[in-house]
Order: structure tokens, then sequence, then C-alpha cells
């Protein structure tokens, strides 16, 4: 973890001016500080494995949030796409449990479905969620500009 926090804390490099100075200097005295309570350490769990070490990952006081990473998750459970499977919920029960136990925050990502994500929302299974992936959302949307396109060819416009 050391690698993610500034000193005293860890040891990442301390620049005194950068996004999370707003880009605005600051005096390098103080940039530690304020850069520390501007990062978050978020540990993605996706396995078995993990699951099993969720209560000792939690309890890191540098952890500030655990991602359960749906997809490879129920993949190692044996379940690959089945979300709305009583096993990964289960799982997302116990995530759940270990960051309210030490007062984090669960995120849950991965879940291309609306209708899964509204329902998982409503039963308060995470703080967070992921409405898709990087891979949904870019797809998506080069899909919306290629029909765009095309309807632009079609109609004869410029």
């Amino acid at each position: 973890m050391s690698a993610c926090k500034y000193p005293p804390i860890g040891s990442r490099s301390v620049s005194e001016t950068g996004i999370l100075t707003r880009f605005q200097p600051m005096a390098l005295a103080a940039a530690s500080g304020a850069l520390n309570q501007r990062t978050m350490v978020i540990v993605q769990i996706e396995s078995f494995q993990g699951l099993k070490q969720a209560g000792a990952i939690t309890a890191l006081p540098c952890v500030d949030a655990i991602l359960v990473g749906t997809n490879d998750l129920s993949s190692d459970f044996g379940i690959p796409g089945e979300y709305t499977n009583p096993q990964r919920r289960a799982a997302y029960n116990e995530i759940i449990a270990t960051c309210s136990l030490h007062g984090k925050h669960a995120l849950v990502g991965g879940i291309g479905d609306p209708e899964i994500v509204r329902r998982y929302i409503n039963a308060g299974i995470a703080n967070y969620m992921f409405a898709g992936n990087d891979r949904i959302i870019s797809l998506s949307g080069a899909s919306r500009v290629a029909e765009e396109a095309l309807s632009a060819l079609i109609a004869g416009e410029d």
C-alpha cells in the first residue's frame, strides 16, 4: 500500500501541483496530508481466494473501499454470467458486511443489465455500483456513432 499513499503514510512521490491539488500550487509540507486525504485505495476482489481474505484486506487502515469484480468472481465460482445467482449475492453480502464492520465502502462492478443493477441498488447490495464496464460503455458509444453516421449517409446529409 505504500506506493498508493504519500509520506508519512506511504512512499509515493510527492508533487505540490497536480490533479489532486486542482493544479494549484501547494506548499510541499502541507501537500502530503492533503493528497493522502484526496487519494482513495480501492482493492478489487475477483476470486474465491480474495473473498476469503476480504476481512483481513478491509481491516487494513489504508484501504478505503472494496470493489467486487463481478464477472471474474462469478467465473471463479463456476457461474459466469449468472448475475442473479444466490452464490453471487452471498458473496456481495459478505463483502458488504465486512466493509460495514470496518467503515469502508463496498462497490460492485461489471453488471451490464440495468434491471439487475436497479434491483441490487434497491436491495442495498452496495454503496456504489458500476452499471457496465469500459468495454460495454465504449461499444455502446461506438455503436451510436456508427448508427448516426449510417443514418446521415442514407439521408444524403453533408
